[in-house]
């Protein structure tokens, strides 16, 4: 069955007016078509779930600015009741230590980890005054990362529309992705876009970003900039960059490069002979006529006598 046409134009839904064309790329969205996940090989080995799957890849789109929530997920399927379940060893998120089974892990953490927590909390909610805030600022990041740690741990959903939306996701399942997305760009003011496909319904929409200077970002199972969608894109990126956390490093440099280009392209001077400033009505002597008009403060010493200088 061949695909509908989609135009933009026609269908009045991506109004690029509403887009901001400033080389601060302060609002970015990020749009997941499902259909394009990794393997579960790829980040299984990793001792990672889909949920944190779905955490590196909004951690990569906020290093292009300021990431909008909620995220958005399409799904043109109904995903699995049921996620897979994780495989050995399993990490411990706080000592890094690993464990053959996650009863061994759970057991590990509530013995050693949680009564370190209570403590932490116990000497906190003791002090007072400047020793509280003291205190607060030491023992914050040891607090956010046990609550981290036990989210992770606890918090698992059964369900895999449960990992992907706990990580920060609206999941919008049917209907036409396409639709969903231009829907979503028109009601939001967006100066960059990170779309995780590899259709190649998403083209029709990338050129239209790139005609209006809205910046595109394109990550997919493909590799190289030169394949799918990604060639239509000011840049790609491929599942396993993303999962080692090398889009997160090369975000702000791929900023820093748009930025600049688009200061040299504002800032290109261009010529045109046309508005020189010309004076028709004067004209040149020859060099002749230039000798004899001395200026005035040089003395022709052949005209000038010396009785005169006396």
């Amino acid at each position: 069955m061949k695909k509908p046409h989609y135009s933009l134009h026609s269908l009045n839904l991506l109004s690029f007016k509403t887009f901001s064309t400033s080389p601060s790329f302060s609002s970015v969205a990020l749009f997941w078509d499902l259909n394009s996940k990794p393997t579960t090989s790829s980040y299984r080995h990793l001792s990672l779930s889909l949920y944190d799957v779905a955490v590196r890849l909004r951690l990569a789109a906020a290093s292009f600015g300021h990431l909008l929530s909620p995220s958005l997920a399409f799904a043109s399927f109904h995903l699995p009741s049921r996620s897979p379940p994780l495989q050995p060893p399993f990490p411990c998120r706080l000592c890094g230590r690993t464990f053959p089974s996650s009863q061994i892990l759970i057991h590990h953490f509530t013995s050693v980890h949680s009564p370190e927590h209570e403590r932490r909390l116990r000497r906190l909610e003791s002090a007072t005054g400047r020793r509280w805030s003291i205190l607060s600022g030491q023992l914050s990041l040891n607090l956010s990362r046990y609550e981290k740690a036990h989210r992770e741990l606890f918090g698992r959903c059964e369900n895999s529309t449960g990992e992907v939306r706990r990580a920060g996701f609206k999941i919008l399942e049917g209907g036409d992705k396409i639709m969903h997305l231009c829907d979503e760009l028109a009601n939001r003011r967006v100066d960059c876009a990170v779309i995780v496909s590899d259709d190649l319904e998403f083209v029709t929409v990338l050129k239209e970003m790139r005609q209006k200077n809205v910046k595109s970002v394109v990550i997919g199972e493909s590799k190289g900039d030169n394949y799918g969608i990604k060639r239509h894109a000011n840049v790609g990126f491929c599942w396993r960059e993303v999962l080692a956390g090398k889009v997160k490093q090369e975000g702000s440099k791929v900023v820093s490069q748009w930025r600049e280009k688009e200061l040299l392209e504002r800032l290109e001077w261009r010529h045109d002979p046309s508005q020189d400033d010309v004076d028709e009505g004067l004209t040149w002597g020859t060099g002749e006529e230039k000798a004899k008009h001395k200026p005035w403060w040089k003395l022709d010493n052949n005209n000038v006598s010396n009785q005169e200088c006396l």
